[in-house]
């Protein structure tokens, strides 16, 4: 599963765009699958204010500092094939949270239902309960917690053939490469050296690691000087490397392209929501 963690900053956040994003009956759905998670607030999830005043009120007790995160938004998500039921999200969700609150933030967690892929959205404050502790963590305990999530999900749903971040479960080039590499570019590989496909690979894998959004992603490959963005009907389509121009569904596997970039949209969707909360009509 795709797990992804975006920071954002300032004194004056708008939590409660937040809550109603993760709370929207139009995403979570109205049926027994709809689940909430809280933790370190003392009330139920469907009160929205005493929430909102709680993130608000914890803030509060963290130091100004300049540059200081004020929220983490987590999304967890499963691709449409995973085999991922609901009750299963709620528990890798908890497992999640195990260990990745451990600095015990405010948090708050809702499934959405409303895409082909079922996916997670955590709110976690920036500073622990009831203290100005951070509640941050360094890139090197984030990967190691997504690796940790992975083993929990192999060993409690084996079923699930949803792994991304684990060395010994990532995608051998030597056992699919018919599909994305020639019989040269193979060799190459088997040798030892990297090809242009790889390259442009590890620059996707490593832009959407970074971005906030579609646009952002694209900026982010943009911001290679030996890489260019190149276009068909005006929507990117691929890459141009060395003279050469390679597809982004030449360069991914189509269903985990999608996936990705049906991600950046949400986190897009909700960054809008966040700059422009009366113009979207989110309940106060």
């Amino acid at each position: 599963m795709i797990i992804k963690a975006i920071s954002h900053k300032g004194a004056n956040l708008n939590y409660r765009s937040f809550i109603e994003y993760l709370f929207n009956q139009n995403k979570q759905g109205h049926s027994k699958d709809q689940w909430r998670i809280v933790q370190n607030i003392d009330c139920v999830s469907s009160d929205k204010d005493r929430l909102e005043e709680a993130f608000v009120n914890n803030a509060k007790l963290k130091p100004r500092r300049k540059g200081s995160v004020a929220l983490f938004h987590i999304l967890i998500s499963a691709s449409p094939d995973s085999g991922a039921t609901p009750e299963i999200m709620y528990d890798l969700t908890n497992y999640y949270l195990q260990i990745g609150n451990k600095n015990n933030g405010l948090v708050v967690a809702a499934l959405h239902t409303d895409k082909q892929h079922l996916h997670v959205h955590i709110m976690q404050s920036g500073n622990a309960f009831g203290s100005g502790k951070s509640t941050s963590i360094s890139r090197k305990e984030f990967y190691q917690i997504r690796e940790d999530f992975e083993r929990y999900q192999i060993e409690k749903y084996p079923h699930i053939k949803d792994i991304i971040y684990l060395p010994e479960y990532k995608l051998d080039i030597s056992q699919n490469h018919s599909r994305f590499t020639s019989d040269a570019e193979y060799n190459i590989k088997k040798r030892g050296h990297n090809t242009d496909k790889s390259y442009l690979q590890s620059l996707i894998e490593n832009a959407f690691e970074n971005a906030k959004d579609r646009t952002h992603f694209y900026s982010l490959l943009q911001s290679n000087s030996d890489v260019q963005i190149y276009e068909r009907r005006g929507k990117p389509t691929g890459l141009k490397f060395n003279n050469r121009k390679y597809r982004f569904k030449r360069l991914m596997d189509e269903h985990s392209l999608n996936h990705k970039f049906a991600i950046l949209d949400r986190l897009e969707e909700l960054s809008r929501l966040q700059n422009n909360p009366e113009r979207d009509g989110l309940e106060r």
